[in-house]
């Protein structure tokens, strides 16, 4: 960590010299390399505190595997990075972005499947969740990599477009992955693998779905994005379809009625801005 710290200050040093001096081709090396050296100690920081504290194997957990592949995902948004530099280490780089790139991607996959805490207790109950939320390790296993995702398509959308949506989907996927699961926290505790599925829990993805369909749909609003506004009315749609299938079989009598008129009213709140925003475009005003 002492190296990764030296060699954060060696690059911002030469940066700050370089400045006025016209040495454009050197300038976003020392960037990226200054920013991949930064996030590759704070991961490093984080993860040896954690297991510092931990009694199992933390490199087997959902929070371990995360952090243990940021940092090669990092190297990788850092190649990707100086392609725009140029030269003859274009193949190299090329080839250093798909390698650490699939190595970090096969890690955050293991958090997301292999490792994820609803699914796996680890060897000995050890990958139970930990910390207050959000403040816990969830945030760290799938927020901190969509966050990451997040800035990184933001970051490449000019000089990499064909990376933008697929790091967009990973970004999303990872951010409703990581609510999904502390929802689940918040109805049965630490053990996600445990409690069985709770009516509250049910009803409280519900709520979730539809402010995600009504948020995506002003963002669509907002932007005028025609894909926006069908992912939201997809939302909806597979919103409407749980109700049903799902939450209907455990709800009876004024409950069963209550939480009915409330999505119904959501919903129709919902189809009534998507009309709105499907006639704002086909007509757009002068």
């Amino acid at each position: 960590m002492t190296a990764a710290c030296g060699c954060v200050a060696a690059c911002a040093a030469a940066w700050l010299l370089l400045q006025g001096l016209g040495r454009d081709r050197v300038t976003p090396l020392l960037e990226s390399a200054g920013a991949g050296f930064a996030a590759i100690f704070v991961d490093l920081v984080i993860f040896r505190w954690l297991r510092d504290s931990f009694a199992g194997d933390a490199a087997a957990t959902h929070w371990g595997l995360t952090l243990l592949a940021l940092p090669w995902l990092v190297t990788a948004l850092v190649a990707l990075w100086r392609l725009q530099v140029g030269g003859p280490l274009m193949p190299l780089r090329k080839a250093l972005a798909a390698l650490t790139g699939a190595i970090g991607l096969a890690g955050l996959v293991g958090a997301v499947v292999v490792a994820n805490p609803l699914l796996s207790p680890g060897t000995s109950g050890d990958n139970a969740v930990a910390g207050p939320a959000p403040f816990d390790t969830l945030t760290l296993a799938y927020l901190l990599p969509a966050a990451f995702a997040f800035a990184a398509a933001r970051g490449l959308r000019t000089r990499l477009p064909w990376l933008h949506l697929p790091l967009l989907g990973a970004s999303g996927a990872l951010a409703a992955l990581w609510l999904g699961l502390e929802i689940r926290r918040f109805w049965v505790g630490d053990a996600l693998w445990r409690g069985g599925l709770p009516q509250g829990e049910l009803i409280s993805y519900t709520v979730a779905m539809v402010c995600a369909a009504t948020g995506l749909l002003y963002r669509a609003i907002a932007r005028g994005s025609a894909p926006l506004r069908r992912l939201a009315m997809a939302v909806v749609v597979l919103t409407v379809a749980k109700v049903f299938l799902l939450d209907a079989a455990g709800l009876t009598g004024l409950t069963r009625v209550a939480s009915f008129l409330g999505l119904g009213l959501a919903l129709a709140g919902t189809a009534w801005l998507n009309r709105w925003a499907a006639t704002r475009q086909r007509n757009p005003s002068p």
